[in-house]
């Protein structure tokens, strides 16, 4: 990241952070008329104008400083002074292996020149600033901090320490700081760059939207996720305000603060805003010249990236392949074989996903060749090799694979921290492969301790919401694959633990926003969070100190950082003891722990099987878990994730776009073989209440769209034989009595001043896309007012409450005294994040009111409240959906219920036709209120729905078989 940031920092418009020259003792200074230089102009000329350029902003080539250092050279009449400034300026801009030599060698020179007197040299800061460039990027981060702190000094005696030139040295100082691990000491230098740069320039001047830019990337490496993502929106706000997209330098600029705020969105779960920010990055850098080739390739990987977390894979590959064609056009000297090598790697992963081995060792073996210029025990490289290790083992070459992995693993141990996802992720390759060449039992105890501190990670109330997101990815591989080494050893228990940590970070993130928000609702027990989240913050901080120290082999400081650890650890010890024993409630929500296989087999009723099927990232195939009373069986299919993840889309596909599409037949019989292995048949035939625990993409479908094949001349489906509920997690939910009769809460049909009807077969459809970021998009719901009254009778109630139309408001909602309400229902649409501009989160679509209620009642506003409900049915398209575009299901507006306090929920896959939706939603309420179960109430409603000839398409399963219950 640093060197890519060094581009922004120290090339074009941004050489200007290094200027000096004639300046008045002021923190803003405003630009003289500065004239073009003509051809015969003299070489003290060149210099005046070449100096000014630099000193307000304009960009001066590297070229332009060189040749004038040759004029400047070959004149004997040159004063010292500004022979060392232009030295000191074109070593600056000298980037790339060869050139940074040169870069230290003209540095040096010139701190040589004017080292015998430095009153008499004033621009000695900026060589000092320029030597601690060149000296940070040689690999010597100590004496560059020197150099830094010097030109810091010197910058302040000079010019005041409100001045650009005090927060250009400090710029070099976070640099030579970051290269040594101490990242709260670059947030700490680059920060106080940024408050100078707001304080002391022109408002203007690009040199701003640089140093905020560098401020970000300190508050990523401190934790303070939210608060650099604060500070890029404002980068790119600037941007938009004072930068010309007409010119190339302000253009690519502009491009570079798109890049940086896109990637700070996709680092922390925002895929939807981090697609749209990435396309406006790539657009503005069409338009740049060959130079910003290194900038294009950076950030189609990245796209890519966020594409692959939303599912669009097949996108994601093509945009891999164009970032690693254009990193091979980028100059040897001018390349960073890590970042050449990286979208390789990810387009390998594609292929293994697929089941093409063959083609993913070809591009295993074409990334380590664009890697070959990194030292042999670089940590990305080695990580390269434990990939192809993996490979080469789903290829049947054991040996060559074992070989790979010992020599690749002992660079990961060497180079990495225990808590470092690289290491983790490697650690976990090689035990798949030690099970693989040395036996079952090998793979797992090796794989054992990772998966224990991996758990604990997650499960450690001191973890950040950062720390969640960041280790969700590999948290759900690493689980699965130890899932399978458990299986494979005979350790059911462990797996059947590791079972629950595939989704766990998922509902952990949602679970640690309630918590910290009921925790603001007590002024002890926020302080003691606060304390608590800050220690673990820090401790973050250090361990990437750790790492770097290790990495330079520097033991001394990896000591002196192990003391700092010990004390944060007895800090967090200390703020966790008291958190448990003053309010326990706050580990319970914050956390919700892994249930034991004993406990659950125990909370099981007769009849009751639970089906959790899992795809394997590093190894070929899909798991599927069942557990009754009478212990856990499992069974293994060859298909791999890449096929199971296209047979769910062909199968949402085919019901997303309703009745007028033939259904997807052979893709659900294909699902139901692959999740439903012959083995495990007869265990389901035993039993048929079915509880489903899914995730990926295998939570998006809902399980009553699986087809088992004909029975005579019959279709059959999972639904025929079985009631279904879906289990976002397996931890059992707090017990409480039902009482006989409680209140009825009724929510929807909210009044939208102008719209656009959007029809589906005659029918409106509760949902649909929502353009240019406005409610007014959305259909009008004729038939929710007739549903939710149907409902209230249903119940019998004479104390109810129906808010539609013009009451169905935020505020009426949260006026509700919503814990005395047993039974809550809204009938209106739902949204996904990034279905209208600036939603963050899913959300509900009510009445807008004056002022900030714009209408939408938002999955944390959901976590927020107090319920109490045993039944909540969200008759609104896709309220089973992810938090984010590929997000995992039930991560979002159902979660959000689950957490505010709802036992069961009744919710949708997809759009859902309006009247199906009344039929379904009103028949399963009712048929609970005769005392038939949940499940069996849903599973009669949409039998009945099915073989009803009056309504229209009523066998295809787009209109039957949209909602799921969620239950713990």
């Amino acid at each position: 990241m640093r060197n890519g940031w060094r581009r922004i920092t120290l090339a074009g418009a941004v050489a200007a952070s290094l200027a000096a020259g004639p300046a008045a003792a002021t923190c803003t200074r405003t630009a003289p008329s500065i004239q073009p230089l003509i051809g015969d102009a003299s070489t003290a000329e060149r210099f005046r104008i070449l100096s000014l350029r630099s000193t307000f902003g304009q960009p001066v080539s590297k070229e332009e400083w060189r040749s004038l250092l040759v004029a400047m050279r070959a004149d004997p009449a040159t004063p010292t002074a500004q022979l060392a400034s232009v030295m000191a300026r074109l070593a600056n801009l000298l980037d790339g292996a060869p050139e940074m030599t040169e870069a230290l060698q003209i540095a040096q020179e010139a701190e040589t020149l004017t080292a015998t007197d430095s009153d008499r040299f004033p621009e000695r800061w900026m060589i000092l600033t320029n030597l601690s460039y060149a000296k940070t990027n040689k690999g010597m981060p100590g004496p560059g901090l020197s150099h830094a702190q010097a030109a810091m000094a010197l910058a302040e005696a000079r010019f005041g320490a409100e001045s650009w030139e005090r927060a250009t040295a400090a710029t070099a100082a976070g640099w030579a700081t970051y290269a040594v691990g101490d990242y709260e000491g670059f947030a700490r230098y680059s920060g106080l760059a940024n408050d100078l740069a707001k304080r002391c320039l022109p408002t203007t001047d690009p040199r701003i939207a640089t140093a905020m830019s560098n401020h970000a990337i300190g508050l990523i490496y401190t934790g303070r996720v939210e608060e650099s993502v604060a500070v890029r929106f404002a980068s790119v706000e600037w941007g938009m305000a004072n930068l010309s997209e007409t010119r190339p330098d302000e253009a690519a600029t502009l491009a570079l603060l798109f890049d940086g705020l896109a990637t700070n969105l996709l680092n922390t779960g925002r895929y939807a805003e981090a697609e749209v920010v990435f396309r406006r990055a790539l657009d503005l850098e069409s338009r740049l010249d060959s130079d910003s080739l290194k900038l294009r390739a950076n950030t189609l990987g990245k796209f890519g990236s966020t594409l692959g977390r939303i599912g669009r894979t097949d996108a994601a590959e093509a945009l891999w392949l164009q970032s690693y064609t254009l990193f091979g056009k980028i100059a040897g000297d001018q390349g960073n074989p890590v970042e050449a090598a990286s979208p390789m790697r990810r387009a390998a992963n594609v292929a293994l996903a697929r089941g093409e081995v063959t083609l993913a060792l070809k591009r295993r073996r074409l990334a380590l060749t664009s890697m070959q210029s990194a030292a042999a025990d670089h940590p990305e490289r080695a990580a390269a090799e434990l990939e192809l290790a993996d490979t080469l083992l789903q290829a049947g070459d054991l040996a060559e694979a074992a070989r790979v992995a010992r020599g690749a693993i002992l660079a990961i141990r060497a180079k990495l921290t225990e808590s470092d996802q690289r290491r983790i992720a490697g650690e976990m390759i090689h035990a798949v492969v030690l099970a693989k060449t040395e036996g079952a039992e090998a793979g797992y105890q090796l794989a054992l301790p990772i998966a224990r501190r991996l758990e604990s990670k997650v499960l450690d109330t001191a973890s950040s919401r950062g720390d969640l997101i960041s280790y969700a990815p590999v948290l759900g591989y690493a689980s699965a694959a130890f899932v399978a080494l458990a299986l494979e050893a005979g350790h059911d228990e462990d797996a059947f633990r590791a079972l629950q940590l595939t989704n766990l970070s998922t509902l952990a993130l949602a679970s640690h926003d309630r918590a910290t928000a009921l925790a603001r609702r007590d002024p002890g027990q926020a302080a003691l969070v606060a304390t608590l989240q800050e220690a673990v913050r820090v401790r973050r901080v250090r361990e990437r100190a750790r790492s770097a120290a290790l990495g330079r082999g520097d033991k001394v400081a990896v000591a002196a950082v192990a003391t700092e650890i010990a004390a944060l650890d007895a800090t967090i010890s200390r703020a966790s003891a008291d958190l448990d024993r003053l309010f326990p409630e706050f580990r319970a929500e914050a956390r919700p722990a892994p249930v034991s296989l004993a406990d659950f087999r125990a909370r099981l009723q007769p009849g009751e099987v639970l089906v959790a099927p899992i795809t394997l990232e590093l190894e070929r195939g899909t798991i599927t878990v069942t557990v009754t009373r009478d212990g856990l069986s499992w069974s293994r299919s060859e298909v791999p994730a890449g096929t199971v993840a296209s047979l769910v889309e062909r199968l949402r596909a085919s019901v997303e776009a309703g009745p007028e599409r033939a259904f997807d037949l052979a893709a659900s019989q294909a699902l139901y073989a692959t999740l439903i292995p012959p083995a495990l048949r007869p265990v389901l035939r035993r039993n048929a209440s079915l509880l489903y625990y899914a995730t990926g993409p295998l939570a998006t479908v809902p399980p009553a769209l699986l087809s088992a094949g004909r029975r005579g001349r019959m279709q059959t489906w999972l639904i025929d034989t079985h009631n279904v509920r879906v289990m976002p997690t397996l931890a059992q939910a707090p017990a409480k009595p039902l009482a006989p009769r409680r209140r009825f809460l009724g929510v929807g049909a909210p009044h939208l001043p102008t719209f656009t009807v959007s029809r589906g077969a005659g029918f409106a459809v509760r949902g649909g896309t929502i353009e240019g970021g406005a409610l007014i998009d959305l259909p009008p719901l004729p038939l929710a007012v007739a549903e939710l009254e149907r409902m209230r009778r249903a119940l019998g109630g004479l104390d109810d409450v129906v808010l539609t139309g013009a009451d169905a408001t935020e505020a009426a909602v949260e006026q509700q005294p919503l814990e005395r309400f047993g039974t809550i229902a809204f009938a209106t649409h739902g949204l996904r994040a990034g279905e209208v501009s600036g939603l963050g989160e899913p959300a509900l679509v009510l009445t807008p009111e004056p002022g900030e209620k714009v209408g939408l009642l938002t999955a944390s506003e959901i976590a927020a409240l107090r319920l109490d409900a045993d039944w909540v049915i969200l008759s609104a398209c896709n309220s089973a959906a992810g938090g984010e575009q590929g997000a995992p299901a039930y991560s979002g507006l159902a979660t959000a219920f689950v957490l505010a306090g709802a036992r069961s929920l009744l919710v949708s896959h997809w759009p859902i036709r309006d009247d199906a939706a009344a039929r379904i939603t009103v028949d399963t309420l009712k048929a609970t209120r005769t005392g038939r179960h949940r499940a069996a109430a849903l599973r009669d409603a949409m039998l009945a729905l099915r073989r009803d000839r009056s309504v229209p398409a009523h066998d295809h399963p787009s209109i039957w078989a949209p909602f799921v219950l969620v239950e713990r």
